[in-house]
């Protein structure tokens, strides 16, 4: 790939380019579940982040892996939603299903506790208090009265189980320690106070179906009362939003029911499914032969994603103070000039045949960063890396000649075929100044991203020459011997079936398609992108 243009590259640009995306927050990736019905889909999304034990039973619930044996294969998971039904639905109120009997009394064969409010202090010593007693109840009695169906075997817990089942019977537990309690259940770990409530029961929200504190299982409810039910607030936890389908849910909860509020219909859920999805940017290639998009790896390439969207807006080369009305899209118009079947297609060329750019170049993003360097230059590989990072941009913004006479000898010695010894001993420091090279100097870390099918990356003349071409690899077997080489800044979501199209486009000698395949535009815009479970 050969590219060649008078480069405006200097390490004052890239600092100032890197500090643009300094700002730009890590994309929060979200967990997600479509719940498909018979009357549509419901998108959530779910709340790992405050309510974690109950997203992951309800994702293990949804793919079955939640209730498979101890070393039982994964494959013979079945997904335990798909097919239950909507059992009881109230207009104005909400919408609840997951129970396996389909009358609102089965669940899972388990039960787990409740992630309602934040935790609170520890407490410990002598229950004083009304509201510290139901806590103590329901977080060590209630499991073990539970664990024993409703019995203890401890004859002071009996007792004390038939006295509190009496009116203001929960005020017996007070006077008695926490520690006391808690051994006589055999109740390990400490027991926490109540902190502030994580989620309100409101409209929209996804929550778990009980019968008392710390009973979840299976059974959910979507709340349709358009003013929430803040009665419920910290009964009911609440694990997820939706964010598309709540005409769906409404739909359902005004159906025909009989008794119990159970529709007359069944209303089914046919399946549960559950994806990780992110806001990323994604770029828009409209050509001669169809459309093209691509995920950008704003993370991994920043400086070469700005780039590149500042070329497709026509931002990036406005004058300091120009009206950004006057941007003129870089690429609209372009055409793909090199085609090779079975390798890549290659486009972003002003001038259509390889050798033109933006009038600027800047440097690859094509390993992290590894250990500064620093002192004499000992070994080939390290004055290799130096000469490509420091001589190589000195000589190329001053058309290969350079005013300080150490980079000239070096050069010299270079084109006198003496390789890269000609620059053992010298000391980093003096060759960087010597470049008018500003900041420090790294070693090479590990690759970020291999130039594999479907890869977007950057094409050029040699180390930190990127500019505004770009290729897309077709090759199904992948091109690593160009990892390290190119930078990788985005990857094909949709359209590879156009790429392979335009590399199979007629051309000539130079690999360039006969008639002409034109870059229609290329428009870049935040949106949500489906990644795998």
């Amino acid at each position: 790939m050969t590219q060649t243009f008078r480069s405006l590259f200097t390490p004052a640009l890239a600092l100032a380019t890197v500090f643009l995306f300094s700002a730009c927050a890590k994309k929060e990736k979200q967990l997600q579940a479509t719940i498909d019905t018979s009357k549509g889909a419901i998108v959530v999304r779910l709340y790992e982040d405050t309510t974690p034990k109950t997203v992951a039973n309800f994702v293990g619930l949804a793919d079955g892996t939640r209730l498979l044996k101890e070393d039982q294969d994964p494959s013979e998971a079945k997904p335990f939603y798909d097919g239950l039904i909507f059992h009881r639905v109230i207009p104005d109120f909400m919408i609840q299903g997951g129970c396996p009997d389909g009358n609102g009394s089965g669940g899972p064969g388990y039960t787990f506790e409740d992630e309602t409010y934040a935790q609170g202090p520890v407490i410990t010593g002598q229950i004083n208090d009304i509201e510290t007693a139901k806590r103590v109840l329901n977080d060590v009695l209630a499991p073990h009265y539970r664990e024993h169906n409703g019995k203890s075997p401890n004859p002071t817990l009996a007792k004390l189980l038939e006295n509190i089942q009496q009116p203001k019977g929960i005020r017996l537990i007070q006077d008695r320690s926490v520690e006391e309690l808690a051994a006589a259940v055999s109740h390990e770990g400490e027991i926490y106070g109540q902190g502030k409530l994580l989620r309100e029961v409101a409209y929209g929200t996804l929550c778990m179906a009980n019968a008392g504190p710390n009973t979840n299982g299976s059974q959910f409810f979507i709340v349709t009362k358009k003013g929430g039910t803040p009665w419920l607030n910290g009964k009911h936890t609440v694990f997820g939003e939706v964010l598309r389908g709540m005409e769906v849910a409404e739909t359902i909860q005004n159906v025909e029911r009989g008794s119990q509020d159970k529709p007359n219909e069944d209303v089914i859920i046919e399946s549960v499914r559950v994806n990780r999805e992110t806001d990323d940017l994604v770029a828009t290639i409209t050509t001669s032969h169809g459309i093209i998009a691509a995920k950008l790896f704003e993370d991994t390439a920043p400086i070469t994603v700005e780039n590149f969207i500042g070329l497709a807006d026509g931002t990036r080369l406005l004058e300091e103070g120009a009206d950004p009305a006057t941007a003129k899209p870089f690429y609209d118009g372009l055409v793909f000039h090199r085609v090779i079947p079975d390798f890549m297609i290659q486009g972003g060329c002003p001038l259509g045949n390889g050798t033109g750019g933006p009038g600027y170049a800047f440097e690859d993003e094509t390993y992290t960063k590894g250990p500064l360097i620093s002192g004499k230059i000992e070994d080939p590989e390290t004055a290799q890396f130096l000469f490509d990072t420091l001589i190589v941009p000195h000589l190329r913004e001053r058309q290969g000649r350079s005013p300080n006479p150490m980079i000239a000898k070096i050069a010299n010695a270079m084109q006198e075929r003496r390789g890269y010894a000609a620059m053992l001993g010298y000391v980093v420091e003096d060759l960087a100044e010597a470049a008018s090279f500003e900041g420090e100097i790294y070693e090479q870390g590990e690759l970020l991203n291999v130039v594999s099918y479907g890869k977007i990356c950057m094409a050029n003349a040699g180390p930190n020459t990127n500019g505004s071409q770009f290729f897309i690899v077709t090759n199904e077997k992948d091109a690593p011997w160009l990892d390290g080489k190119h930078t990788v800044f985005g990857e094909v979501i949709e359209g590879m079936e156009v790429a392979k199209a335009i590399q199979n486009v007629d051309r000539d000698n130079r690999d360039k398609p006969l008639d002409p395949v034109t870059i229609n535009s290329v428009r870049v815009k935040e949106v949500k992108v489906k990644l795998p479970n």
